[in-house]
């Protein structure tokens, strides 16, 4: 998905506020988001072909406790009837098979990007004249099929060399050898002709004379193209649509079809040789390189292709299985590690972004799972640029103690545990796959719980609401071990995730407060002041049980109090300078109440009285 993500980025940022145009087109990152949170289901990205269920379907008698391959009577022998039984696990008829094998066999993918492709064509999801527009180089890496190299597209559609040098299309020739090409094209027709005709077994000894007859025709077509070999005035350059481009980059063999290019080459992904294209970035000039990796560098275990049960050892699997494994799992994971981190480092500073944990795999489409999985990605890169300003050569590891000490994967995994108790909070199975991937709905509604439905909904809801509880508790312990959050966390533990279908009723039906403060505004910060904050319901009466909260720690009841705010300092780094920007700010003030919201006090703190940071 980088091609896709950093084609929708390369039309730059709008001027002023991101909003739509009348196409409905959101220019750059905020419409790249857009784009994403549109996405709900499988469907909305490809599309599987039905090749597998008529093969599964064609494949007669799946019998229990026989072994994997066993043949019977009347079933396929050799090797084809032992891969069968080895991909299903049981016994296999000809008759009802060898047409479904053959075309299985004869398709190119077992997916197609149709969806995908629909939706990036769209006006209201990509302007490619905006890329033009915005002078930001972009490149897109991908492979050729037919002689395996390594090719990019640039912000001009342009198809370029893995080096960065055009691609060489069809020659151009002058007005003057116009006629000469004519006299070739002529010449290799006949050529075809009389070798077409060489293969008819009546010709008999004049087979032998036709073989002369071509060789001195071959002769007098090299000689012409010789002759006009000075007369070539340059190629004409290859150009690709930028969404054809984009979709060629994020083509994974096998599972979606190669694009076809007007250079006659079909294109997959460009991962297959270089799964982070740091050097075509270098080449295009980069001078500080941010290199987003989108899964962790632990390997999970494999997954069976039909059953998708994790695959404990391969000592007795198939060759589908085993191939997958090394092509899509094995051989990537070596390729980006050798690219990541050469023997002799790179010229310029390169920052890697990478998880430590994987939500779930590149083929999965789910609303709440991508909200997850981009904030997981927005505070693994405060961690990554925070260890940058401290170490530019450990940071690595720095970030990953930042990782365990802040605990961005664990409000990832907590996050996602919560996803899925709220299915059944919501009166609804959570459908899924042997490995715990969730099954891919066409629409709702989903499957509903059939026993003990109310039951389970209470429990669940309760579970669900005490994960959010300590969910709050982890991102108020990331902000005081200095980690930032993104702008919506608050919305983390007082509402749903999303989900395809819409929650049965609020998370927290509580009460609301109204709560006020005196002074609210100036107040200083590292000194000893006194407060007065009132709580109070909607009509007007004072909220019993009301605690005031700064930065999680307990400064007593509601109503006039002496207290110290404490001062953070908030280290964050220019992207363009990359250098530290150090923010004065007061603690998150906010009271509780048992029965109500927990509700923020509105206080604005004077950042000149904090007493500077060591």
């Amino acid at each position: 998905m980088g091609a896709i993500n950093g084609l929708k980025l390369a039309e730059g940022e709008p001027e002023g506020p991101a909003t739509a145009d009348a196409d409905g087109h959101v220019q750059g990152l905020a419409g790249l988001i857009e784009i994403w949170k549109s996405l709900k289901y499988n469907t909305d990205m490809y599309k599987m072909l039905p090749i597998l269920d008529e093969l599964k379907s064609a494949i007669k008698s799946l019998v229990t406790g026989l072994a994997a391959g066993s043949l019977v009577g009347g079933s396929v022998g050799g090797p084809l009837g032992f891969f069968l039984g080895a991909l299903i696990g049981g016994r296999v008829e000809e008759d009802t098979v060898i047409s479904a094998v053959k075309d299985l066999v004869s398709t190119s993918s077992l997916a197609n990007f149709n969806p995908l492709d629909a939706r990036m064509r769209k006006a209201s999801t990509f302007k490619p004249e905006l890329v033009g527009q915005s002078k930001i180089i972009l490149r897109m890496a991908m492979t050729a099929l037919e002689d395996g190299a390594l090719r990019l597209v640039d912000e001009n559609g342009r198809l370029l060399e893995s080096d960065g040098t055009p691609a060489q299309g069809a020659p151009r020739y002058s007005a003057a050898a116009k006629a000469t090409l004519a006299k070739i094209k002529q010449l290799e027709d006949a050529i075809n002709s009389l070798v077409n005709s060489m293969d008819d077994p009546d010709l008999g000894p004049r087979a032998k004379g036709q073989v002369s007859d071509v060789l001195s025709l071959r002769g007098e077509v090299k000689q012409l193209y010789a002759s006009i070999a000075g007369d070539i005035i340059g190629s004409k350059p290859i150009k690709v649509p930028l969404t054809q481009a984009a979709l060629a980059s994020s083509s994974l063999p096998v599972f979606t079809p190669p694009q076809l290019f007007n250079d006659g080459n079909n294109y997959v992904d460009g991962g297959t040789r270089m799964v982070t294209p740091i050097q075509a970035a270098l080449d295009a000039g980069a001078t500080v390189i941010y290199a987003v990796v989108a899964s962790s560098d632990y390997m999970n275990p494999g997954v069976d292709f039909v059953s998708k049960k994790p695959i404990p050892s391969y000592t007795s699997a198939n060759l589908i299985d085993i191939g997958l494994r090394v092509g899509s799992d094995i051989e990537p994971s070596a390729i980006n590690d050798s690219q990541l981190m050469p023997p002799n480092g790179f010229p310029v500073p390169v920052l890697v972004f990478r998880p430590n944990w994987d939500i779930h795999d590149s083929l999965t489409v789910a609303p709440g799972l991508i909200d997850i999985r981009m904030d997981q990605g927005w505070m693994c890169a405060d961690d990554v640029m925070q260890a940058w300003a401290q170490d530019s050569e450990g940071y690595l590891a720095i970030a990953r103690e930042h990782d365990y000490l802040r605990g961005t994967t664990l409000i990832a995994r907590r996050r996602h545990q919560i996803w899925i108790e709220e299915f059944a909070a919501n009166g609804w199975e959570y459908l899924h796959d042997a490995t715990g991937a969730p099954v891919d709905a066409t629409g709702p509604p989903p499957v509903p719980i059939v026993i003990d439905r109310k039951k389970k909904m209470a429990e669940a809801l309760a579970h669900v609401r005490e994960m959010k509880e300590d969910l709050h508790n982890l991102v108020q312990k990331r902000i005081d071990a200095h980690g930032n959050v993104p702008p919506d966390a608050d919305r983390w533990w007082t509402d749903w995730e999303r989900h395809t279908w819409a929650p049965d009723g609020p998370l927290w039906p509580l009460a609301k407060m109204k709560v006020t403060a005196k002074p609210n505004r100036g107040v200083p910060l590292d000194r000893r002041t006194t407060i007065k904050i009132t709580a109070t319901d909607t009509g007007g009466k004072p909220v019993k049980g009301a605690t005031v909260y700064a930065g999680g720690r307990d400064l007593g009841p509601a109503g006039s109090l002496s207290a110290t705010f404490a001062s953070k300092t908030v280290k964050t780094i220019d992207p363009r300078t990359h250098s530290p920007n150090l923010t004065i700010t007061g603690p998150s003030v906010e009271v509780e109440a048992d029965g109500y919201e927990t509700t923020p006090v509105p206080i604005r703190f004077d950042t000149s009285t904090a007493i500077a940071a060591p």
